[in-house]
């Protein structure tokens, strides 16, 4: 069983940075390209409540605003756009128990 999950984008150089890094680290990553399978409203509600970020910090902005999402709306109205347009979502997540963290920065893995 993998200790921890990522939701992915492999066209995305942070993405598989933060895979190459858990690898690098011994670990054997589960692996959930959301593009392909996206997450549900329960998915993403499920995903905030482990969290240690706020769904607006989950929203890409510029990428809201292409599919006419408005990145300061209301916390359920964020939660059904990302599960409409995945695409919306920062990445990477990487989910280890019961924390996630956004991987984007330099140290997110030390946060767990």
């Amino acid at each position: 069983m993998a200790n921890y999950t990522v939701l992915h984008n492999p066209r995305c150089g942070k993405s598989r940075k933060a895979i190459a890094l858990l690898e690098e680290q011994g670990q054997k990553p589960a692996v959930r390209e959301y593009l392909e399978d996206s997450l549900n409203a329960k998915e993403v509600k499920d995903l905030l409540a482990i969290a240690k970020f706020s769904v607006k910090d989950l929203v890409r902005p510029k990428e809201a605003k292409e599919f006419g999402v408005d990145p300061k709306d209301s916390d359920a109205n964020l939660i059904k756009a990302i599960a409409q347009y995945p695409k919306i979502m920062q990445r990477p997540v990487v989910i280890k128990g019961k924390q996630a963290v956004i991987a984007r920065d330099e140290g997110w893995f030390d946060e767990f």
